[in-house]
């Protein structure tokens, strides 16, 4: 049986393994900048297709008509 010391040791080497994966390592971006940025990237993609939609103008509009019923 494992004593306290020993699971409060492991308990710790596993926060750190998850603040390095979170916070990144060796000049590699974390999990959380990761986040970040594929949020921004999300959001360019949003705004060029409403750009998109928009410079359509009434042929969107048509379209959702004819195949929304």
């Amino acid at each position: 049986m494992t004593s306290l010391e020993e699971k409060v040791d492991s308990l710790i080497e596993d926060v750190r393994e998850v603040k390095t994966a979170l916070k990144g390592y060796n000049g590699q971006i974390g999990l959380c900048k990761q986040v970040e940025n594929n949020a921004r990237a999300i959001n360019k993609i949003w705004i060029t297709l409403a750009v998109i939609i928009a410079s359509c103008g009434g042929g969107t509009y048509g379209l959702i008509q004819l195949f929304g019923g």
